[in-house]
């Protein structure tokens, strides 16, 4: 198969209906990589994922077979629960930042040597692989120079702060959630890693689709830091960037007015 984007078919035997995304034989580490990400989230006993049966090869093309959830509308009683159950995640914490593998971020490589020191790891990790890889697409002119000046300066958003590794969705948008059973909040298609909780609770804000009560019953359970909004930015910059990586041009404004906000606040 040539397409770029795997292609995704509910199929089913006489026993159980499956979730199968098919991509070509090159997805086969990106796959592994998601069944790997769904495992850690699933092994927190918090909120809910695909169970995976198999991933692999099969001829020229790769797969990953999963549970098929049917999912229904979000609803303000799962978006209460994902709430609660995202900062119950978020507890499950370790030693360093990152993650033993490398993974995928929409279809973009994500990077994950781990680090004691979370500034770094963001600045080497996160953000300079993705600004590499625009100045290579040819967006050097628009953004080398304050982004330059803005990796020189991570330590500013981080004075009065100082994150734990927490495990990470990594990509978690309104699409990457959905509804079973009338109320049972459950979450894919993650980017996995260690690292602050607050890039999950950033993401959340980056496209919207997040209500009132998903923000009330997490910061019940685990209240968010006064200085988040100073980081909100930093970490959704990360994201704009893959898009503008992915997507092209059209997300380099975007990318341009956030690099601007985030200078001021140097």
């Amino acid at each position: 198969m040539a397409a770029k984007q795997p292609i995704h078919l509910r199929t089913h035997s006489q026993e159980a209906v499956y979730f199968l995304k098919v991509g070509s034989k090159n997805d086969v580490n990106r796959f592994v990589a998601e069944a790997r990400g769904l495992e850690l989230i699933a092994l927190t006993n918090t909120v809910h994922t695909p169970e995976v049966f198999s991933v692999g090869n099969a001829g020229d093309n790769a797969y990953i077979l999963m549970e098929f959830i049917d999912m229904g509308p979000q609803t303000s009683h799962s978006a209460l629960e994902l709430g609660k159950q995202l900062a119950s995640m978020h507890k499950t914490t370790t030693n360093s930042f990152g993650l033993n593998q490398t993974n995928w971020i929409g279809l973009t490589k994500q990077f994950n040597k781990q680090e004691t020191d979370w500034v770094v790891f963001y600045r080497d990790q996160r953000l300079l692989p993705q600004l590499e890889l625009a100045y290579s697409k040819g967006y050097t002119t628009a953004l080398e120079e304050k982004a330059t000046n803005l990796l020189n300066n991570l330590n500013v958003f981080f004075e009065d702060y100082s994150p734990v590794p927490s495990l990470l969705h990594g990509d978690l948008w309104s699409g990457n959630w959905g509804t079973f059973c009338n109320k049972k909040p459950v979450i894919f298609d993650p980017a996995v890693y260690y690292g602050d909780r607050e890039a999950d609770i950033a993401m959340t804000l980056l496209f919207g689709g997040f209500s009132q009560e998903f923000y009330e019953s997490y910061s019940s359970v685990w209240p968010i830091s006064l200085g988040f909004n100073i980081r909100q930015d930093l970490y959704n910059f990360y994201h704009v960037l893959n898009h503008l990586n992915i997507f092209g041009s059209s997300y380099l404004l975007q990318s341009e007015n956030l690099l601007d906000k985030l200078i001021l606040k140097l």
